[in-house]
C-alpha cells in the first residue's frame, strides 16, 4: 500500500543517514572504499565488523550494490545473531524484496537485541525498528498475534529506549483496540504516562 511504501522509504532514509553519520560505511571523505570493504570481508568471514560494514555499504553507499548485501548480512548473523544493526539491515533487505514474514522476523530480532545490547547505536536501531514493525501490519501473516505476544515481552523490559517504547506501546494499543480489548489498550496507554480521559471545562 502507499502508506507502507512511505514507511519503508522513511526507514531506509533514516538508516542511510544513521549509517553515514556514524561512519558505518567508512570515515574517509568522498566515495566509500567499497572494494576495500569487499576484500576485507572476503578475507575475514567470521569478523562481525567486516561483514556488517560491507552489508551496510552495499545497501546504503552509492558505490554499493544492494543485491550483494544479503551474503555479508548472513555471514554477520552467523557470527552474532543478536547484533541489532545487522538484524535491522536484514529486515530492510527482506522488506524491500517483498518478504514480509522474514522481514518481521528480523525486525523483531532487531528490537529485542537493541533493548539489551551494549552497542552505543542500539537506541537508534530501536527507534528505527519500531515503526518498521508497524509498517508490516497488513502484510505479514500472523502479524497481530505475534506482535502482541513478542511486543509485550519486549515492552516489559526496562531497557527499551523511550522513543521506541512509545512507538511499540502505541502499536500494541492499536492492536488491543482492534481486538476489542479496551482495558488492555488503556493499560498500555497509562503505562506510557498518557491520558486516557480528560475533561474540558
Amino acid at each position: 500500500t502507499p502508506g507502507r511504501i512511505a514507511r519503508i522509504a522513511r526507514v531506509l532514509l533514516a538508516l542511510a543517514l544513521f549509517a553515514l553519520a556514524h561512519g558505518c560505511v567508512g570515515a574517509q571523505p568522498g566515495p566509500p572504499p567499497i572494494s576495500a570493504l569487499r576484500t576485507r570481508a572476503l578475507a575475514a568471514p567470521g569478523d562481525l565488523e567486516a561483514q556488517r560494514s560491507l552489508a551496510l555499504a552495499e545497501m546504503f553507499s552509492y558505490a554499493g550494490d544492494p543485491a550483494r548485501a544479503r551474503e555479508p548480512i548472513a555471514r554477520a548473523l552467523a557470527t552474532s545473531a543478536d547484533d541489532p544493526r545487522v538484524a535491522l539491515a536484514s529486515g530492510i533487505d527482506h522488506d524491500v524484496h517483498g518478504e514480509p514474514a522474514q522481514a518481521l522476523d528480523a525486525y523483531l530480532a532487531a528490537l529485542r537485541a537493541s533493548a539489551t545490547s551494549s552497542d552505543p547505536l542500539a537506541p537508534h536501531v530501536a527507534e528505527l525498528t519500531a515503526p518498521a514493525i508497524a509498517g508490516l501490519q497488513d502484510a505479514a501473516p500472523g502479524y497481530a498475534d505475534r506482535v502482541w505476544r513478542e511486543g509485550h515481552a519486549i515492552l516489559e523490559g526496562p531497557a527499551l529506549p523511550m522513543p521506541a517504547r512509545i512507538e511499540l506501546g502505541g502499536l500494541l494499543s492499536t492492536l488491543a483496540y482492534r481486538r476489542g480489548d479496551r482495558a488492555a489498550a488503556d493499560k498500555l496507554v497509562r503505562s506510557m504516562g498518557c491520558l486516557t480521559q480528560w475533561r474540558v471545562a
